[in-house]
């Protein structure tokens, strides 16, 4: 499984409760600038993804996955940029 895919099932897995980003270079075995990337090149991927119903929203370093719907009701999270 390539590090994109363990940071899907990582964000699936944490549900409502969503991710750290220091959580997330720990189980996958790669530094936070890395995982960092590679969370913006996913949340990239959602965005011009005009089929898909998810987008990957930030909170200071906690990340999570939502419906494209429930993005706009969650004013405490940010689009990961």
């Amino acid at each position: 499984m390539n590090h994109l895919a363990e940071i899907e099932s990582l964000l699936y897995v944490a549900g409502d409760e969503g991710i750290a980003l220091a959580q997330i270079a720990q189980l996958i075995h790669l530094d936070e600038p890395a995982v960092r990337q590679l969370l913006e090149k996913l949340a990239n991927r959602y965005r011009g993804n005009t089929e898909s119903g998810l987008n990957l929203i930030q909170a200071e370093d906690i990340y999570k996955l939502v419906r494209q719907i429930a993005r706009n009701n969650l004013n405490e999270f940010n689009d990961v940029n």
